[in-house]
């Protein structure tokens, strides 16, 4: 996915939705490292988000799948592309199967690997 894909994705959003749509494509803040992104984005989410919006292809995103983590941990509804709510074990079975695709074609993505065991754990939850 790139930028253009995500910003159409929030025009889209912003035509058929009735709400402040936040869109997280738009922000960059020189010098700003992931984790700062990653920071700003929890705090948001948290404070001000009433659903979270996940484009096509989503669970390839380690900022998405940290942003699914947050819907969960502050029961907040993560919404597909069309508007479906996504269950836990919906996601769990997206980022293992994005996993495997990407250990397939480049190697390793730990961080997404992490994010996917935090994941399972909540299957229960």
């Amino acid at each position: 996915m790139n930028l253009e894909d995500a910003n159409n994705f929030v025009h889209m959003l912003e035509k058929n939705l009735d709400s402040i749509i936040i869109n997280p494509a738009k922000l960059f803040v020189a010098g700003w490292p992931q984790q700062d992104y990653i920071a700003l984005w929890n705090a948001v989410i948290d404070k001000f988000a009433h659903a979270v919006w996940f484009n096509k292809d989503w669970q390839y995103s380690n900022g998405c799948v940290r942003e699914y983590f947050i819907t969960q941990r502050y029961a907040i509804p993560p919404r597909d592309h069309n508007g479906e709510y996504i269950e836990r074990s919906t996601a769990c079975d997206l980022i293992e199967s994005a996993i495997e695709h990407i250990k397939k074609e480049a190697g390793d993505m730990i961080s997404t690997h992490e994010m996917y065991s935090v994941l399972c754990s909540l299957r229960g939850y």
